[in-house]
């Protein structure tokens, strides 16, 4: 593909509630946003193959057992802000999902984590202790609503590690991103700003389609 240019991309429902926190997305258009804006430490891909590893290059159980397991940072990835992921982003994250008074959408999947002893390792390494044995711990955190984001991180001025830069966003209408330069994927995103607009009617969506307003619609 050729680099550069805008895509234009039309989104299902969507209204006054939409969001862009990197932990509460609920309506496809914030589904959109949080899949370009944030990343996860693993993710499936879209075709639901191989566990794909994405800020973590490992995620292994501590001393063969399933109840901690070892998280290890990939190299030289930054926040938009230009600020390195750390040890302490992956515990606030995980924290911030887990928070009793305010548990997040991914609180449901990995509410067996203990977050009270969660703790860094070393520089790039993270260990996350369990309150029961879960094989399947890594499917669990590799979910695109378990993003990871800086230590203080505020939902009104997003900041992740996606392909995609927050740029401005108006709840029910629409989004705009602009590429991220140093972003950890060499050579992507291919496209210079990407815009996600909310339809919450389906014929209007088609139409916006065939007729050039948007280049990719949801279905």
């Amino acid at each position: 593909p050729k680099a550069g240019g805008a895509i234009f991309v039309g989104a299902t429902g969507g209204g006054a509630k939409d969001t862009i926190d990197a932990h509460l997305p609920t309506a496809d258009p914030d589904i959109m946003r949080v899949w370009n804006l944030y990343e996860p430490l693993a993710v499936r891909p879209p075709d639901f193959g191989p566990l794909e590893m994405m800020l973590a290059t490992s995620l292994e159980p501590q001393h063969n057992e399933a109840n901690a397991w070892v998280v290890t940072l990939r190299d030289g990835i930054e926040f938009h802000n230009g600020k390195s992921v750390t040890p302490e982003d992956v515990i606030f994250s995980l924290q911030r999902i887990l928070d009793p008074k305010d548990p997040k959408v991914g609180a449901a999947s990995i509410g067996y984590i203990n977050a009270k002893g969660l703790k860094k390792l070393s520089k790039n390494q993270v260990l996350i202790p369990l309150t029961i044995k879960n094989s399947s711990f890594p499917d669990d955190v590799g979910q695109y609503f378990n993003g990871i984001v800086p230590v203080g991180y505020n939902p009104a001025k997003p900041i992740g590690t996606g392909a995609f830069m927050y740029e401005s966003f108006t709840p029910g209408q629409q989004s705009v991103f602009k590429k991220f330069p140093n972003y950890w994927q060499t050579g992507k995103p291919y496209v210079d700003t990407l815009t996600i607009i909310d339809f919450t009617d389906d014929t209007a969506r088609v139409n916006a389609l065939l007729g050039g307003q948007v280049q990719a619609i949801d279905n």
